[in-house]
């Protein structure tokens, strides 16, 4: 009788053993990660959350995944999700710059300037050297009509990403919204292959001023 229990422990023990492996083959977080990314470059967008959603049943923690997931919702246009799921990510781990960087655009996009502006101030004070906050502050300050300090941010981009026709654009709009059309036409040090856009940009100047 005592062999039969032991025998059927160690049935059970093997059996635990057996389960255990099957659950750490079936959930790699490292796999999920690529699948949604994939998802993502590919603009899977619903594959993503799918994949992302079983990622998040096994691991509610995973910062990173709520991070993916909402940048899925971001370009689905839900907003309101993206937001939902980029603040998890934030709370999950509250030095994750990028996700302070993608609620502000959400939040760019929902109008709420206010609660993008402050994201952004979150994701520079933990990377002061990352140029891509500097320049997507500069477009939310742009459209909140804080010129002269969209001018600021765009100079601070440029000075580590000078090659970059969009961020001349967003300067020189800025300049032209102070009616400083002379500096919204110089847009100095761009590269052959962006000259398209500033032949664009001095259309849109000439244009503009033909309407003050």
């Amino acid at each position: 009788m005592a062999l039969r229990k032991f025998i059927l422990k160690i049935i059970l023990l093997g059996t635990l053993l057996s389960n255990a492996a099957t659950a750490d083959a079936q959930y790699n977080k490292d796999y999920f990660y690529w699948a949604s990314r994939r998802c993502l470059m590919n603009r899977e967008y619903q594959e993503a959350i799918r994949v992302l959603n079983i990622l998040l049943r096994a691991d509610p923690d995973a910062a990173e995944g709520y991070f993916l997931r909402g940048v899925a919702k971001f370009n689905l246009d839900d907003l309101l999700g993206a937001d939902t799921d980029f603040s998890a990510a934030i709370v999950k781990n509250p030095v994750f710059t990028t996700a302070y960087i993608y609620r502000a655009l959400t939040r760019t996009r929902m109008g709420n300037y206010d609660d993008a502006l402050q994201d952004f101030r979150e994701a520079i004070d933990l990377r002061p050297d990352l140029p891509d906050a500097y320049y997507s502050r500069g477009y939310t300050r742009l459209q909140n009509k804080q010129y002269e300090e969209a001018i600021e941010d765009f100079d601070k981009f440029i000075f580590q990403e000078n090659k970059v026709a969009d961020a001349y654009i967003g300067r020189g709009t800025a300049y032209l919204y102070l009616k400083d059309t002379a500096r919204a036409m110089s847009l100095i040090d761009i590269s052959e292959p962006t000259r398209q856009a500033e032949i664009s940009f001095a259309v849109f100047c000439f244009k503009k001023k033909k309407s003050y």
